[in-house]
C-alpha cells in the first residue's frame, strides 16, 4: 500500500538503480505573460536588466521614485514588471527566481468587480436618508481640498453630475507635454494606468461612473441624483485595459496616494493576497496616511477577499434598506463596516442613471462618508478615521434577520450624521495576532499578547472584557480597567496576564472567535479578533508541484466556500484547479462524492505528512459509512511528490480503498471529477492507450494539463462534460444526481467541441470487479501540467516505467501489519532477514535470526522502509508509526 515511498526512499539510500460547469467566482485569474519581480536593493535593478537584455521581455520599474516615496521604508520602486512577448510556461520564472537578489516573484493577477446590475431607477436614494446624510449635510457636504481616488474602470467625465466634481489637474492641462514634471503626461483630469494614457473615460465597462457618483455626484444641481459628499472631489484612476482585464489595479492605488487623494476606493478584489498588493497597502496606509475602502465580496461566504483582508484597509459588508445583511454580501470576522449596498441608484454611462446591488456600492458610500469625516478634521491619519466610523456606527447584530451574522458585520451600518457630529468618543485598535501561536493545541494554555491602542479621545475608567466564543476555550484574567486612557497611549495585554485555556476535545478546523468588548461613558464597543485551532489539511509545497489535500481526500482544497487550501499549482503559478475529489459508486442509488462541498466522507483525523529532501507526502484516512449513500469503503489516501524526475512533474494520489462490510462488494467505480481553469474554453481529449484525460485552452495559455491513471484496472473510463448554456449530455450545471454520476462513472464522453466560456469538467474512472472483505485494492492517479501535450504524455509514460519498475523489485508474499502501527508489527510469513531504516537512511535495527514480530513500541513517529529477506526474494514495505 506504500510502495512507491519505500522503493523511492531505498532507491536513494541505499544507490539501486532502476529504470528511469460552472461559474468561478472569486477564483483568482492570473496573466502569465507579466511576471512582477523585487530586488532586495535599488542597485541590483541595472543587475538585473543587463543579466536579461538579451531576451526579448520588457523590464521596467512598475513605479517611478519621485520626491514623495524616496523615504519609504517600503520601496516600492524596487518592484519592477518583466513582459514578456508570450505566457510564460514557467521556464522564464524559474530562470529569474533563481537570482539570489530576488526579495520576491509572483505573475501579474487580475482582480474582479463587486457588482449585480438590477433594472434602472430601482430603489432611488434611500440610502441617503437610511444613513442621516441630509442631517450630516448641515454640519458639512465635505471640502474641495479632500480628494476621494476612484481607483476603478474609469469615469465618465462630461456627466452632468461628474464633470465638476474632479480634480483637475490644472498645472498639466492636455497639449502633449509633462508640464508639471511628475512623469505622467497630461494626465488632467487622472490618468488610465492600464494603457497608460490620459484617457479615463470606462468606455470599457461603466462599473467606475456608479462608484464615482456614489462619491460624489453633483448636489443641488437640479437635475438626477446627490453623492454622500457631493463637495469633495474626486480623482478618477482607471485601472482596466481595453481588453476589460483589471490589471493595473495596485498601481492605480499607488497613482491615487501620490497625487493627493486622502481616501481611495476600491470596489474590486480577489481571494488570493499578493506580494504587490500587501506592499502597497503598507505603503499607502501607512508612510502616505491615505485611507483605502475597499469592498468585501459577493460571494455570499466567508471568503477572504484582497485588499479589503489586508491589515489596515476598511472592509465593506453591504447591507440593504432594512438594515439585513444583503444576501450576496461576504461577511466574516474580518468585515469592519456595513453600508447599503442592495439597489442604490448612481450615475450612469451617457448622462443617464441606474440602480446596481453589492458591495461595490457599498464601499464607495464608507468612503464619501469618511471624506467628510476628514474635511472637518483634517488631523486625523487613516486609522482614526476609521474608527471614527465605526465607533459611531449603528450595532445591526441584535436584529434577528442578522443574528446568524453576528460578530461578522463589522461595527455596525454607518451613521453619517453620527460620525460627522460625536466627536467625543473612544474606539481601540486591537492587534490582528494575539497569541505567539499560528495554531492552538489541545490541553494548551497561551497568554494573550499585543498592543492596545486608543485611537480617538482620552478617557478614564476604560473597562475591558475579553470572552470566547467557543465552548472549547476557557479565559483566566479576563477583565482589567484603565484609567486616564489618553488619546494614543498603548496598553500591553501581556501586562494583565490573560491566559486562553484549550479544552482537551477542541476539535480540527475550527476559527474562534474572541470577543474585546470596552466600556465608557456608558457606551459599550466589541471588536472580534480569532484563533485557529489545528488544521486538519496539509499543504504538498517543498518543490516544484504543489497541491493542498484535506482530511477527507479532496486535492487541491479543503473547502471551496469559504475557500480554504491553496490549489493544485506549479511553480508560483495560482491554482491551476478548481473543484476536484473522490466520486465511487457501486450502484445508480450507492455514489459517494467528495466534489461540491459534498459531506458522504468523514474523518476525525488530521493529515499526516512526512518528508525529506527528496520525497514530500500527506496522508488522509476517511471513511464513507456515515452517508446514507454508503458503498462500505474505508479510504486511504497518499499524495505526494518528490524532487527527481518522474515524481518531480506530477503530484501523485494513491486511493486504496478497503472494504468494511461482512459481503463482497461487485462492480466498484473509483473516479476522480476535476474543474481545471483555463484562459478561454477548453479542449479535453482521452488517449485511452496510456489512461490520460487532457485539457488545453483554444486560446494562448501556459499550462496543459493531466490527468492519468497510472495502476492496471479493469476498465477505464473517462466522461467529459458539456459546461455550456446549452450543454450536451450531463448536465452537471443544475444539480448532478447519483444517477447522472454513476451513468458518468460507467460511460465514457469525449469532447468533440471546445467550451466557450466556462470552465471544462470531467471524471476519471477505474473498475474494480469484485472486492472481498477486508480486502483492499489500490488505484493511483497523477496530476500533471506542463507546456504541451506531448510532454504530459512523456511524463506519464515515465511514470508507468518507474512504478513498473518498483513492482518488480516489490514482488513479496510477506506482508507486514498493521500499517499503522504503534506498538508492534507482524510478519505473514517468518522472514530471514528483517532490516529496518528511517527516512534519513540510517538503520535502525538489522535481526539474522527469523522472527514473526517486532516491537516498535518505544521508536519515534515517523516512517521506517522495512527490508524483508527470504531464500528466493528481496522486498521492501513502508510502515508508520505512529502514537
Amino acid at each position: 500500500m506504500r510502495v512507491r515511498i519505500v522503493a523511492y526512499c531505498l532507491l536513494k539510500l541505499l544507490c539501486v538503480v532502476l529504470l528511469s460547469p460552472l461559474v468561478l467566482h472569486g477564483q483568482p485569474s492570473v496573466d502569465y505573460s507579466e511576471i512582477l519581480v523585487k530586488v532586495k536593493s535599488e542597485q541590483y535593478i541595472k543587475d538585473f536588466q543587463d543579466l536579461i537584455s538579451h531576451k526579448s521581455f520588457s523590464v521596467k520599474p512598475l513605479f517611478q521614485k519621485n520626491v514623495i516615496n524616496r523615504g519609504s521604508e517600503t520601496k516600492i520602486w524596487n518592484i519592477l514588471s518583466v513582459k514578456l512577448p508570450n505566457p510564460d510556461d514557467g521556464r522564464v520564472f524559474k530562470y529569474i527566481q533563481e537570482f539570489d537578489f530576488i526579495e520576491w516573484i509572483e505573475y501579474r493577477d487580475c482582480q474582479e468587480l463587486f457588482y449585480e446590475p438590477n433594472d434602472p431607477l430601482v430603489g432611488s436614494q434611500y440610502y441617503l436618508d437610511l444613513i442621516s446624510a441630509f442631517e450630516a449635510w448641515n454640519i458639512s457636504m465635505g471640502d474641495s481640498t479632500i480628494i476621494v481616488g476612484i481607483v476603478d474602470t474609469g469615469i465618465d467625465p462630461t456627466h452632468v453630475e461628474l464633470v465638476d466634481q474632479i480634480a483637475y489637474n490644472y498645472l498639466d492641462p492636455v497639449n502633449g507635454i509633462d508640464d508639471d514634471g511628475d512623469g505622467f503626461i497630461d494626465n488632467f483630469m487622472g490618468w488610465n494606468i492600464a494603457e497608460n494614457n490620459y484617457n479615463v473615460t470606462a468606455d470599457v465597462n461603466p462599473h467606475g461612473v456608479g462608484v464615482a457618483g456614489i462619491v460624489a455626484a453633483k448636489s443641488d444641481n437640479e437635475v438626477g441624483i446627490a453623492g454622500v459628499a457631493p463637495e469633495v472631489k474626486i480623482l478618477p484612476v482607471k485601472i482596466m485595459s481595453n481588453n476589460g482585464l483589471l490589471k493595473s489595479s495596485y498601481e492605480g492605488v499607488v497613482y491615487a496616494a501620490e497625487h493627493g487623494c486622502n481616501i481611495i476606493v476600491c470596489s474590486w478584489g480577489g481571494v488570493m493576497p499578493s506580494n504587490l498588493g500587501r506592499e502597497v497597502i503598507r505603503y499607502v496606509v501607512d508612510e502616505l496616511g491615505v485611507l483605502v475602502v475597499a469592498a468585501a465580496g459577493n460571494s455570499r461566504n466567508e471568503n477572504l477577499y484582497y485588499p479589503a483582508s489586508y491589515p489596515g484597509v476598511v472592509s465593506v459588508l453591504a447591507s440593504n434598506q432594512f438594515d439585513h445583511k444583503w444576501e450576496g454580501s461576504t461577511y466574516g470576522y474580518r468585515i469592519d463596516i456595513a453600508a447599503p449596498g442592495q439597489n442604490i441608484l448612481s450615475t450612469a454611462f451617457g448622462n443617464t442613471y441606474s440602480s446596481t446591488s453589492g458591495t461595490s456600492n457599498a464601499a464607495p458610500i464608507v468612503a464619501g462618508v469618511a471624506s467628510v469625516v476628514k474635511s472637518l478634521r483634517p488631523h486625523l491619519n487613516p486609522y482614526q478615521v476609521a474608527a471614527q466610523i465605526k465607533a459611531t456606527a449603528m450595532w445591526l447584530d441584535t436584529m434577528p434577520a442578522n443574528v446568524p451574522y453576528i460578530d461578522k458585520m463589522g461595527a455596525g451600518r454607518v451613521d453619517m450624521f453620527n460620525a460627522v457630529s460625536d466627536t467625543n468618543l473612544l474606539y481601540l485598535n486591537i492587534p490582528t495576532k494575539i497569541i505567539d501561536a499560528e495554531e492552538v493545541s489541545p490541553n494548551e494554555t497561551y497568554r494573550l499578547k499585543g498592543e492596545l491602542k486608543n485611537l480617538l479621545c482620552s478617557k478614564n475608567g476604560v473597562a475591558v472584557t475579553i470572552l470566547p466564543l467557543s465552548e472549547y476555550v476557557s479565559i483566566a484574567n479576563n477583565t482589567f480597567t484603565v484609567n486616564n486612557w489618553q488619546s494614543g497611549d498603548i496598553v500591553q495585554l501581556e501586562d494583565y496576564n490573560i491566559r486562553l485555556i484549550i479544552d482537551a476535545n477542541t476539535t480540527l478546523d475550527l476559527l474562534i472567535p474572541i470577543r474585546f468588548t470596552y466600556s465608557v461613558d456608558g457606551r459599550n464597543y466589541s471588536t472580534v479578533r480569532t484563533i485557529s485551532t489545528q488544521k486538519s489539511w496539509y499543504d504538498i509545497d517543498m518543490f516544484d508541484m504543489k497541491m493542498t489535500l484535506s482530511n477527507v481526500g479532496k486535492p487541491a482544497y479543503h473547502n471551496l466556500s469559504p475557500l480554504t487550501g491553496n490549489g493544485f499549482r506549479k511553480g508560483n503559478s495560482s491554482s491551476l484547479m478548481w473543484d476536484v475529489g473522490l466520486i465511487v459508486g457501486k450502484s445508480e442509488v450507492k455514489v459517494v462524492r467528495g466534489v461540491f462541498d459534498n459531506a458522504d466522507f468523514t474523518s476525525n483525523r488530521a493529515v499526516s505528512h512526512e518528508e525529506n529532501m527528496t520525497l514530500q507526502q500527506a496522508t488522509a484516512y476517511f471513511t464513507d459509512i456515515n452517508s446514507p449513500n454508503s458503498v462500505g469503503l474505508d479510504y486511504q489516501v497518499t499524495a505526494y511528490t518528490g524532487s527527481d524526475y518522474p515524481l518531480s512533474e506530477a503530484i501523485i494520489y494513491e486511493v486504496t480503498v478497503t472494504n468494511v462490510t461482512d459481503a463482497a462488494i461487485e462492480n466498484i467505480r473509483v473516479g476522480m471529477f476535476a474543474n481545471w481553469i483555463v484562459r478561454t474554453g477548453a479542449v479535453v481529449t482521452t488517449n485511452r492507450q496510456l489512461q490520460l484525460v487532457t485539457t488545453k485552452s483554444i486560446d494562448i495559455y501556459p499550462y496543459t494539463h493531466g490527468l492519468a491513471i497510472l495502476s492496471d484496472t479493469e476498465s477505464f473510463n473517462n466522461y467529459s462534460f458539456d459546461t455550456g448554456v446549452s450543454p450536451q449530455g450531463i448536465d452537471i450545471t443544475d444539480n448532478f444526481t447519483t444517477q447522472e454520476m454513476w451513468q458518468a462513472l460507467n460511460s465514457s464522453r469525449e469532447m468533440t467541441y471546445a467550451l466557450e466560456k466556462t470552465i471544462p469538467a470531467h471524471l476519471t474512472s477505474a473498475k474494480i470487479d469484485v472486492l472481498p472483505p477486508a480486502q483492499s485494492r489500490l488505484i493511483r492517479f497523477a496530476f500533471l501540467t506542463d507546456s504541451h501535450v506531448l510532454q504530459i504524455e512523456q511524463h506519464v509514460q515515465n511514470l508507468r516505467n518507474y512504478y513498473s519498475s518498483i513492482s518488480e523489485f516489490n514482488k513479496s508474499g510477506i506482508i507486514i501489519y498493521p500499517n499503522p502501527a504503534n506498538k508492534t508489527v507482524r510478519f505473514s510469513e517468518i522472514p530471514e532477514k528483517v532490516t529496518v531504516y528511517n527516512l534519513l537512511g540510517e538503520k535502525i535495527i538489522e535481526s539474522q535470526t527469523s522472527i514473526s514480530e517486532l516491537c516498535i513500541e518505544n521508536w519515534p513517529n515517523g516512517i521506517y522502509l522495512f527490508v524483508i529477506e527470504t531464500d528466493t526474494s528481496k522486498t521492501t514495505h513502508s510502515i508508520v508509526v505512529e502514537p
